[in-house]
């Protein structure tokens, strides 16, 4: 089996599976992300963003999720599109 595409795989990744990929590096279970948030994020809402049937989560939802996985929070609100990102332009691109 040919892994070359895993490199452009991982930046054009969706933020559910960004946030899972992390959820599964902490080895936290969705629950242990529902009781560590106290509920704000639940199992289920948590699910549906990994599995891309929400993929504009509320920012409140994503600073929970930015403090409990120590990540960057801008970095989630440009993957979930409410920032743009001056990283990812190209003049290229029009």
């Amino acid at each position: 089996m040919h892994t070359s595409h895993d490199e452009r795989a991982t930046t054009k990744r969706t933020l559910g599976q960004y946030l899972a990929g992390i959820r599964l590096d902490r080895k936290m279970s969705l629950r242990a992300v529902e009781e560590a948030t106290n509920k704000q994020v639940s199992n289920a809402y948590l699910s549906q963003i990994e599995n891309d049937k929400i993929q504009q989560p509320s920012p409140n939802i994503l600073h929970a999720l930015a403090e409990l996985y120590a990540i960057s929070f801008e970095n989630l609100m440009e993957m979930a599109g409410y920032l743009m990102g001056t990283s990812g332009r190209s003049d290229t691109e029009r």
